[in-house]
């Protein structure tokens, strides 16, 4: 009995990682296409509609320096969250469907 429950845990492991992988490919391929930060259209996209709450402190802290390098970075890191929410969004949408 130990057995044939252990084949099920190791079957129902397996399920896991295909679709962890799946959902992990399907995000990676937004983020290099519809959702790519680098794309300059998708970057401005995403900077008027991120929400800079989460980065407030950084931000305000960069700012307060004037150090535009340390401004970018914060900005930057925001947008990339914000994409790959986007992404795993539309990830996870996709797999439902399927």
């Amino acid at each position: 009995m130990s057995r044939v429950y252990d084949q099920w845990l190791d079957s129902r492991k397996h399920e896991s990682d295909e679709f962890d992988h799946e959902f992990e490919m399907r995000t990676e391929r937004h983020l290099q296409t519809d959702w790519n930060p680098t794309n300059y259209e998708t970057f401005l996209d995403a900077l008027f509609d991120v929400d800079l709450e989460p980065w407030n402190k950084e931000l305000m802290q960069a700012v307060a320096k004037q150090d535009a390098q340390a401004i970018g970075v914060v900005i930057m890191a925001a947008v990339l969250d914000y994409c790959t929410d986007i992404a795993k969004q539309l990830a996870k949408e996709e797999m439902g469907q399927s």
